[in-house]
């Protein structure tokens, strides 16, 4: 037979363990207001994130993958990655989980060196 590991998915699916997941982020890395980050994803799940309002808009910028389109969310400008070098980043908020390799993977060819790499879920990589 065949055999699913959905805990993840509980994360991305639910809005309210979404939020806190996001909310213990921002606790984490976002304490100072000086640090800012780029959220880098794709379709639904991001814009979910953006919509949210939990990162202050001052310190955040969205990088979606180039099949998305590029429209601003919430007053928060949404860039695409040949774009990247234009904008200043203390931390890479890779938002999905399902993809996470694959997004690193791109992230990393792109992305300015020394620049840190976070993902959402990490306490539930296996």
């Amino acid at each position: 037979g065949m055999r699913f590991h959905v805990g993840k998915w509980y994360y991305i699916g639910n809005d309210r363990v979404l939020r806190q997941n996001l909310e213990r982020f921002v606790h984490l890395h976002l304490a100072d207001p000086k640090t800012r980050i780029a959220l880098y994803g794709a379709g639904k799940h991001t814009q979910r994130l953006l919509k949210m309002g939990v990162i202050p808009p001052g310190q955040i910028r969205a990088i979606f993958d180039d099949l998305t389109p590029c429209e601003d969310i919430q007053g928060i400008p949404v860039l695409k990655p040949r774009m990247a070098a234009e904008i200043d980043f203390d931390i890479l908020l890779v938002s999905s989980d399902s993809v996470w390799e694959d997004l690193v993977y791109k992230a990393q060819r792109w992305m300015p060196k020394g620049r840190k790499i976070e993902n959402l879920y990490s306490d539930l990589q296996d």
